[in-house]
């Protein structure tokens, strides 16, 4: 999915944020503003912060810009046997719905923005 991404389109038509640590990237997140929600198209940390609290903060700051936004919604998607499952729930998402693609399971989640 990522590594087949146009990061042309990417850059032009999403937010790109990226969080550092001793002037080295530490984390990055992609987001996608929609006519109904906002969409988190990618998040992820480098192993050497991994349970650090980069990746709660980098969520909270979508959460953050949703609310300006005034977007009603956070949606994703990840695939079935994600480690991150369990902490999107941990941190509002809940299950949409689920999509059979016969090698995978994508997992839809969203999470409403109070």
């Amino acid at each position: 999915m990522p590594l087949g991404w146009d990061y042309g389109e990417i850059f032009a038509n999403c937010e790109v944020w990226m969080c550092s640590r001793d002037d080295k990237p530490a984390g990055v997140l992609i987001l996608r503003r929609q006519k109904d929600d906002l969409y988190l198209e990618s998040i992820a940390t480098t192993p050497a912060v991994a349970g650090m609290g980069y990746g709660r903060a980098m969520m909270a700051g979508v959460f953050n810009r949703a609310h300006a936004l005034t977007a009603p919604e956070i949606r994703l998607k990840t695939h079935a046997l994600n480690p991150a499952l369990d902490w999107y729930r941990r941190l509002g998402f809940e299950i949409e719905r689920e999509e059979d693609l016969g090698s995978r399971t994508v997992i839809h989640m969203v999470a409403r923005v109070s």
